[in-house]
């Protein structure tokens, strides 16, 4: 027998999908409350907010010099990865998170189905089937004959989206601006310019990172230089980015006096990046600033210059006391 008092109102869960207007997010002041950011696929809420408090994070944005960089201090790093960047980081080291926008379909099984790398997607996909591109093939990704959705995938939180950039709200709002929706102008004259770029950088700041290095955001698309991976754009795609990347430079510089006044630090490793919202850092000046904790150097972590020997005797002996 059908239970009926099990069906969901469609009202009701469109509320809870959007809880307010589906272009807006929304954020509060009033006694400090702390808005839900992050959701279990069955819409449970997740308190992740602050976790990396004061840490610091390279965000790895795709562009192709990210090839050129020593990828080796990165496998000790918070590293977070967009769309199918993680193709350019595998020979090297698996990221510590990853996010999309944009249809599942579009990025790899190998990242959907790795337990070890945490995705930030957004709520709306998790329905969505995956899709398998491994030894050549193109298509959906089954198991026993039925497709792979979304929240079958491990390590999945999901998030809510919006649709109408605000600068002044970007950053504290309960949800994740991804750009305007592609009837909105926004006050700098960009209509549309949606980027998963402005859901990264919300993410590693409600994670608590207060640091945050950009590698690969060369913000420059043409014939000869696309993806650090290997993807084909035409004309048509690659003016559609060029347009974006203008967008982005124009809402980032807006947002980072925001940043700053809330003690977030943004920097670009590309000293020859079309990125000019944010200040310049080597990416060697980054590494030793992350590793701080490891006297600047990430090779003391296995290099033998950090002791086991004594660690187990009490607080006193290490001190010299009896």
């Amino acid at each position: 027998m059908r239970q009926r008092a099990l069906k969901k109102d469609r009202n009701d869960w469109k509320e809870f999908r959007h809880h307010r207007d589906r272009l807006v997010g929304s954020y509060s002041n009033e006694w400090l409350q702390d808005m839900p950011a992050w959701w279990t696929a069955d819409g449970a809420s997740l308190p992740l907010r602050g976790q990396m408090r004061g840490q610091h994070a390279f965000l790895v944005c795709n562009g192709p010099s990210f090839n050129g960089l020593d990828k080796r201090p990165l496998d000790y790093a918070y590293t977070m990865t967009v769309n199918n960047g993680p193709a350019a980081c595998y020979q090297r080291f698996v990221p510590s998170a990853w996010t999309m926008v944009d249809d599942p379909s579009r990025f790899l099984a190998s990242i959907w189905l790795n337990p070890a790398i945490q995705k930030f997607v957004p709520h709306a996909h998790s329905e969505k089937p995956i899709w398998n591109s491994f030894n050549g093939r193109n298509e959906l990704f089954t198991v026993n004959g039925k497709p792979v959705k979304v929240r079958q995938c491990p390590n999945v939180v999901y998030i809510h989206r919006n649709e109408k950039w605000h600068a002044p709200r970007y950053w504290i709002e309960d949800t994740f601006n991804w750009g305007n929706h592609t009837d909105i102008t926004d006050e700098y004259g960009h209509k549309g310019g949606r980027s998963v770029m402005l859901v990264a950088l919300k993410l590693l700041f409600h994670l608590g990172f207060r640091h945050i290095y950009l590698l690969g955001a060369d913000f420059k698309m043409d014939e000869n230089h696309k993806y650090s991976f290997d993807e084909e754009r035409k004309r048509g795609a690659i003016n559609c980015n060029t347009s974006t990347y203008k967008a982005l430079n124009d809402r980032l510089a807006d947002a980072r006096q925001y940043a700053e006044d809330m003690g977030l630090h943004i920097y670009n490793c590309n000293p020859d990046s079309g990125l000019t919202a944010f200040e310049h850092k080597s990416y060697d000046d980054a590494i030793k600033e992350a590793f701080w904790w490891a006297d600047g150097d990430y090779r003391n972590l296995f290099n033998g210059n950090e002791r086991t020997n004594g660690m187990y005797q009490s607080p006193e002996k290490k001190k010299g006391k009896k």
